[in-house]
């Protein structure tokens, strides 16, 4: 029967009228349909992988951003430890040197304003205070 049909499409189309085999439109449709799902598919996928990339790619960021920042804090900390190592010793040296004479005079000279005794203390009334 499926000849018989062909043999009679063939001959409509030698005579200029355009056969259209239903059968094989059925097919292009299937395809196209078939088609039309992978690409929606491939798009989803693709769409996916982009959304999957800019996450990590901010991830990254934000992870660099945040090193970086802990870095400079890291190099401010050190430098205010060394500031407070300087002063410690400063401090030390001071708690040593206040051990001797000379320190507890010159203490006494220049924050008690006391003189020892037999020495003079002449007082500039032109200086102003």
């Amino acid at each position: 029967m499926r000849t018989k049909e062909m043999n009679e499409g063939r001959k409509m189309e030698k005579a200029g009228v355009k056969v259209i085999d239903l059968s094989k439109k059925k097919k292009s449709d299937k395809k196209a349909k078939k088609k039309k799902s992978t690409d929606h598919l491939l798009l989803i996928i693709g769409a996916v992988l982009i959304g999957v990339l800019l996450y990590i790619a901010t991830f990254y960021f934000n992870q660099g951003m945040t090193l970086n920042r802990l870095q400079k804090q890291k190099k401010q900390l050190e430098m205010e430890m060394e500031e407070k190592d300087r002063e410690i010793g400063r401090l030390k040296e001071e708690l040593e040197n206040s051990k001797t004479p000379e320190y507890i005079e010159r203490q006494a000279r220049e924050q008690l304003k006391m003189v020892m005794p037999g020495e003079r203390v002449y007082i500039d009334l032109e200086r102003k205070q």
